[in-house]
């Protein structure tokens, strides 16, 4: 099954919006699917195995508000193991999605799953 993951946040009206790819402008690059990729999106089905495992965030969910300290349990993981690598991501997508999550918690956004 894929999943995409789209950074939302609420606008003046309070409706749900997409992020602006430009708020993301300096976070490095992120894996992209069909419909994600770049700024405010990343296909999320290559992360979710990490996210899940070793931070304890559910990708694969309609909207997850629960995103405050991400960021910094990300960064605390790759200090903890400086040393651990995985086949199927590298340490600077981790250092990337660690930076993504901090643009969504700085600006008051939550996490959107597509799949």
């Amino acid at each position: 099954m894929g999943l995409d993951t789209y950074a939302y946040y609420k606008n003046a009206e309070g409706k749900s919006e997409r992020m602006p790819d430009h708020l993301f402008e300096g976070v490095g690059s992120l894996c992209g699917g069909i419909f994600s990729g770049g700024g405010a999106s990343f296909r999320g089905k290559v992360y979710a195995g990490f996210l899940a495992n070793y931070i304890g965030v559910n990708l694969y969910q309609d909207e997850n508000h629960n995103i405050k300290g991400v960021a910094d349990h990300i960064q605390n993981w790759l200090d903890s193991n400086p040393d651990l690598e995985f086949s199927d991501i590298s340490r600077d997508e981790i250092k990337c999605l660690a930076q993504w999550f901090r643009v969504v918690e700085t600006n008051g956004g939550f996490v959107v799953g597509w799949w």
